[in-house]
């Protein structure tokens, strides 16, 4: 027996459903919307996603509300498929059944023709209920090879107008896979994909991603995803909407699969894009009740934000721009939308997953409320009864659709006869569906592309590789030295090309008048199947006056270090030019990166960075910058008497970029010239820090003399950065006894100390350790800090100090729910009120935020960027993550400690890894490149690297103030 859910419907839209014992705060519609909670415990907990069936019956997708990562790594089979239904017809769902269970976390649910797709990783399964008792007893799998790391794992699964199915993964997860008609597919990083419902002519229709999530069809067939990660966070912004298209290659991962795939040139672009919101579940309202404005917008469930977004998506050549505006937003803290689809009568079905998903998202961590979630149902007041017909998913080209599956002989004649329609969606759609059955066609498209409509061109474009043949060849080239042409309709262009276009004929094309036709036959002929792009050719491309074919050309070169040799020329002509390019930009970067390898290119890096084939600052930055990323296991000759002339260069500058890359390599041959800096007090304080820590490592003993300088730094009166460098530097030493205590009687009013710190030096320290330190643990505890237990027992024992105080610590520790609850609850009460221009003075200047976070043009890039954080993030998070950083660290963010063989500590985030090389940041921003060979081990912290108790040293007031400088940051 199912207990009935109460069905409210208020007009404020509040989302009032008690949750363990806990009120809810609720979420708002727009005015002449109302909300109503149409299923919650015990028809559904934790519910992720949903699709509905022919008979408007809800198949939802539950989580296990365990941790998510461990569970699919484990391959627990705790998840399930609930299938509901409203059998009265009143709006409520008052029915539910277990549909499937022991699953492995189904991150997506698709419904067509009776059957149901579900991922079940590394599985796809489909489910069918035979004898339709609401209870699957019919499954297999339709095919498997999916990873199951993490939240990239399959994901996002609905049935296209088109009946294929089409699902996404994520990196790292990735996947091999084999349909049962033998077509195999391959990838680690993101991508979406398409099959027949069979399982059959698997496709990776694009690929680059990070966590692509789900999808929506525009009426003339072009998809639009959710699509979390676009780019590495950058000026507040991280997630997209995104077009894609067939072939298309996205720029998070794209440097990583441009080798594998069709390289068309530059990563195409994202519709809009948007702080790290965390998007989910997308649909297309196709609904007849909300109102005019709002009918084929796009709306997409949020999870960090606790918000619904509609996006309202105009043209912009083949592709869109997109306005977004909220549309149902939530202050609760459990509140977590994951999917929305269009319900039968119109309205909007909002999935709201719960509390259960912390891992890497740092929203409610310190709330151990696990809420279990519900559905909710957004209607246009006045329209709560279904309308008396239904309203058609995909308009008047659902008959166009349905011939991409038809066995009729005649369809491929009825297609060709549609892509004539005047109608720019029937035309469009005629075109895309001759590319699913491969409908000989040339003539037709030919006819498309000649169009003056924009999106009409790129249908036709993208069909040519499938429906072409020869014979389009020359107007294809026409078409890419169109005016008109933009990036997506040339990116289907060049398609088009390397499947119909022979050698010869783009040998020819090299000599176009036009550099996008050049461009085009430089990246085809530089891959298979001819692979016969000439050194030359390319470097006179890299001259040209056209920035995209100079930006392509100098790509190509930097990938083909057999090229370097000739190309080292140009780079010496560049770098010795009386006037350099400004739009050369980081494209001279990556070329130095790329010939450094070769003997001829690193002595000609090595000649720059000294000073010795140019004065000019900009370049020899540039320049020592690339020689910071080498990645080989020494030094290439010349660099360090390179490095050791720019140390003493009479820019402050060049000294300083020559000190990073030295520590960053590691040149242990310039110890003696790091000493010297290190010890000369005619130079300034980053530079004599930054000189200490390079060379530190490998003896961490530290004169007195030196340990006066970084702790001479630990006052109000140091940069925040120059505090946190000299900390970073003390983090890797071996202090004595005497320099410990007076490390300890700084740590108290230096906020940027942080317990785990002085507890990493406290334990390398010779000898007992000083009582005081029990009064600054018994401090720190009861400022909500969480210490590793075992850890802080094995320390205390060394600890000059009364068993009293030892017990008086092991108490605090075990109090710190209450306490942490106490800290919550009194800055909670803070949130309200503040003056964000005071706030803002604050942030960059006694908070020391800074030091670490990035808002706006300004502050460091060691923490998250916090430009849009207020957009992304309620008042509660904010505190949370304020005052208790370590309860949940947000995801690329995570500490390690690494020991090399040789004996060296080295804690920060990772900045990058390569094959052989790990970059680690440490907390000072300062960098250090170790080969994976020599790291023994990695540990992830469990602490953030934020210090805790950064609130302290601002009254009641300030923090306020603080508080609402970041909640205005949007």
């Amino acid at each position: 027996m199912f207990v009935r859910v109460f069905f409210v419907i208020v007009s404020v839209a509040s989302l009032a459903a008690p949750a363990f014992g806990e009120e809810r705060a609720g979420a708002t519609a727009p005015e002449g919307f109302t909300v109503a909670r149409v299923a919650g415990e015990p028809l559904t907990k934790h519910p992720m996603f949903a699709a509905l069936d022919d008979r408007d019956r809800l198949f939802v997708a539950e989580s296990s509300g365990k941790d998510l990562y461990l569970e699919l790594q484990k391959q627990s089979r705790d998840c399930r498929i609930r299938r509901l239904e409203d059998i009265d017809g009143d709006g409520v769902y008052d029915s539910a059944t277990t549909f499937a269970d022991g699953l492995v976390f189904p991150m997506g649910v698709a419904w067509h023709a009776g059957k149901v797709y579900v991922p079940d990783p590394p599985d796809l399964l489909v489910l069918e209920d035979t004898d339709d008792d609401g209870v699957a007893d019919r499954r297999r799998v339709l095919f498997t090879g999916f990873g199951h790391q993490d939240n990239g794992s399959l994901h996002g699964l609905i049935a296209g107008p088109d009946d294929h199915l089409y699902m996404t993964i994520g990196w790292p997860d990735g996947f091999s896979v084999t349909g049962p008609d033998g077509v195999s597919i391959h990838d680690e990083v993101g991508a979406v994909i398409r099959c027949r419902l069979d399982g059959s002519d698997l496709t990776v229709l694009a690929r680059g991603f990070e966590n692509p999530i789900e999808l929506a069809f525009m009426p003339d067939g072009r998809i639009v995803i959710t699509n979390n990660w676009m780019t590495a966070p950058r000026d507040g912004v991280r997630d997209a909407l995104v077009h894609i298209t067939p072939g298309g290659l996205y720029p998070r991962h794209h440097d990583e699969v441009v080798a594998e795939t069709l390289d068309t040139g530059r990563p195409l672009p994202p519709i809009t894009m948007m702080p790290a919101v965390a998007h989910s579940g997308i649909a297309r309202y196709t609904g007849a009740s909300f109102p005019e404005q709002m009918r084929g917008n796009l709306f997409t469930a949020e999870y960090n934000t606790r918000k619904v977004r509609r996006h309202v998506l105009t043209p912009d050549g083949s592709t869109f721009r997109a306005e977004s505006f909220d549309f149902l937003t939530g202050d609760d803290p459990d509140f977590h939308p994951s999917d929305v689809l269009v319900g039968p009568d119109g309205s909007l079905l909002v999935i709201d997953t719960g509390a259960w998903y912390v891992q890497h998202c740092p929203t409610g961590k310190t709330r151990d409320t696990m809420a279990p979630g519900g559905i909710y149902r957004v209607q246009a007041a006045g329209n709560a009864a279904p309308p008396a017909e239904k309203v058609g998913t995909f308009g008047t080209a659902t008959a166009v659709w349905k011939l991409a599956t038809a066995k009729d002989e005649t369809a491929d004649a009825t297609l060709r006869q549609f892509a004539a329609s005047d109608d720019p969606v029937i035309a469009a759609v005629a075109a895309r569906v001759m590319a699913l059955r491969r409908t000989p066609a040339a003539a037709q498209l030919l006819s498309l592309l000649a169009r003056d409509d924009p999106p009409v061109r790129l249908a036709a474009a993208e069909a040519m590789p499938e429906c072409g043949d020869a014979s389009i060849v020359s107007q294809v080239i026409a078409a890419l030295a169109s005016q008109d042409t933009d990036v997506f309709i040339e990116h289907a262009l060049i398609r088009a090309l390397h499947t119909h276009a022979d050698g010869a004929t783009l040998m020819a094309a090299l000599d176009h008048e036009h550099p996008r036709v050049r461009r085009a036959a430089m990246l085809l002929l530089n891959g298979p199947p001819h692979e016969s792009l000439m050194a030359e050719r390319v470097i006179e491309a890299a001259a040209a006056s056209d920035e995209a074919l100079r930006d392509t050309a100098v790509r190509l070169l930097s990938a083909r270090p057999e090229w370097s040799m000739q190309a080292v020329d140009l780079l010496h002509n560049w770098l010795t030019a009386e006037t350099l390019d400004d739009t050369l930009g980081t494209g001279l970067l990556n070329y130095a990166v790329a010939v450094q390898r070769d003997p001829k290119g690193a002595a000609l890096l090595a000649r720059v960075a000294e000073g010795a084939l140019t004065k000019d600052a900009h370049r020899r930055l540039t320049i020592l910058g690339a020689m910071a990323r080498y990645d080989g296991a020494s030094v290439p000759r010349g660099w360090t008497e390179a490095l050791r002339a720019a140390l003493a260069d009479g820019d402050e500058a060049i000294r300083s970029a020559a000190l990073q890359t030295a520590a960053t390599l590691r040149v242990s041959d310039l110890e003696a010239d790091l000493r010297g800096i290190a010890g000369d007090a005619t130079q300034p304080a980053s530079l004599r820090i930054a000189a200490l820590g390079a060379w530190i490592r490998g003896q961490p003993l530290l004169t007195d003399e030196q340990f006066d300088l970084l702790i001479g730094q630990m006052s109000a009166g140091a940069a925040p950065v120059q505090r946190l460098a000299a900390l970073q530097v003390l983090a890797q030493t071996e202090p004595t006894a005497v320099q410990f205590d007076m490390l300890l009687a700084r740590a108290p009013v230096e906020p940027l100390i942080s317990a785990g710190d002085l507890l990493t030096i406290a334990e390398r320290v010779d000898g007992n350790l000083p009582a005081p330190l029990l009064t600054y643990l018994q401090s720190q505890l009861d400022a909500g800090w969480e210490p590793v237990m075992t850890r802080l027992e094995e320390l205390s024992q060394r600890i000059d100090g009364s068993a009293a105080q030892r017990q008086a610590l092991r108490e605090s520790v075990e109090r710190q729910a209450v306490v942490q609850r106490e800290l919550l609850d009194r800055y909670m009460a803070l949130l309200d009120g503040g003056d964000p221009i005071r706030g803002r003075l604050l942030f960059f200047g006694k908070s020391t935020c800074s030091a670490c976070h990035r808002a706006g043009d300004a502050g460091g890039v060691i923490g998250p960027d916090l430009t849009t954080i207020g957009a992304v993030r309620a008042g509660r998070d904010l505190v949370e993550s304020t005052v208790l950083p370590s309860a949940a660290i947000a995801q690329r963010y995570d500490a390690y400690l690494v020991t090399t063989h040789d004996g060296e500590l080295h804690a920060g985030v990772i900045a990058d890894r390569t094959g052989a090389t790990l970059l680690l940041r440490g907390v000072g921003g300062a960098e250090v490149r170790l080969p994976l060979d020599m790291v023994q081990s990695m540990q992830r912290l469990r602490q953030s690297l934020m210090p805790q108790g950064l609130l302290s040293i601002l009254t009641d007031d300030e923090a306020r103030d603080l508080f609402a400088f970041l909640r205005q940051l949007k």
